[in-house]
């Protein structure tokens, strides 16, 4: 009896580390588990970071100068993406707010039409549309009226590039030689329209020699814009007549004027559509 007795705290004991071990083991997988749930959860949110920085750009100061191609891509992917946003913003707005706001008294886009949105910088993007009601019916006719523009161009290979957001839902651009060139105000045209206006702004151009002048004009001088763009930080120029103390040999100051000579008539063009 006595060595049975004796036995059973034993077997007790045996059993009790026995499941002490199993339950250590169990306890140790969940936290291995749970350790892995929460590296994976960072690794998303690591991954989403770009997205959302590629998202909340609309060009201007937030967004630098593409020193390649493919920094011009990426950049034109931001700000495409930050336009959808903003259709996206303006369509929930108009559906919740009939009798909603445009724009502060400071002309800046309404801060609550944005209040689900945040990220975008709303200096950068002038509200085209003046009231709820025209913004209502442009978004029910998903018509080619712009709804919203950029301020701001983005500055590459000479160009400067514009974004429009429509109300059909795309967004589109133009590029110039101006900076402050904005060549669509009210309506975005069709593809026709635009394939129509390319024909005949090329049939000029041709008959008057500026295409042959351009071509060669761009090239005598990206050696100018580089120099000037190593020389701000990788900031392109406000407007191209900063690339004048750049162009240091009588070919390049040729060139430069002719592309300056572009950029007046298309001041020109500005003035007289406004």
């Amino acid at each position: 009896m006595d060595s049975h007795r004796n036995k059973d705290p034993q077997i007790a004991r045996t059993k009790n580390d026995s499941f002490g071990t199993e339950q250590n083991q169990a306890e140790k997988a969940e936290l291995l588990r749970l350790r892995g749930e929460l590296g994976r959860l960072r690794q998303e949110s690591e991954n989403l970071k770009p997205a959302k920085s590629e998202a909340g750009s609309l060009g201007g100061k937030s967004l630098k100068t593409p020193a390649n191609k493919a920094e011009f891509q990426m950049a034109h992917r931001q700000v495409s993406t930050a336009m959808f946003r903003v259709g996206s913003a303006l369509n929930q707005f108009v559906a919740n707010n009939p009798y909603g706001t445009l724009v502060d008294t400071n002309g800046l886009p309404n801060p609550e039409i944005f209040a689900n949105f945040p990220g975008l910088p709303l200096d950068n993007l002038e509200i085209q549309v003046k009231d709820v009601q025209s913004l209502a019916k442009a978004l029910d006719e998903k018509s080619r009226s712009i709804l919203a523009v950029t301020k701001s161009p983005i500055y590459y290979d000479l160009f400067y590039l514009r974004f429009y957001l429509l109300a059909d839902g795309s967004v589109r651009t133009d590029f110039s030689y101006n900076p402050s060139y904005q060549k669509f105000r009210m309506v975005y045209p069709s593809d026709e329209v635009l394939v129509l206006d390319s024909i005949r702004e090329h049939a000029q151009a041709h008959a008057g020699g500026i295409t042959s002048e351009e071509v060669p004009a761009r090239l005598t001088l990206n050696s100018v814009a580089k120099a000037f763009m190593a020389a701000n930080g990788g900031q392109g120029p406000a407007d191209l007549g900063q690339l004048t103390p750049y162009a240091t040999t009588s070919e390049q100051q040729a060139a430069l004027q002719t592309l300056l000579r572009f950029s007046q008539e298309e001041d020109h063009s500005l003035v007289k559509h406004q």
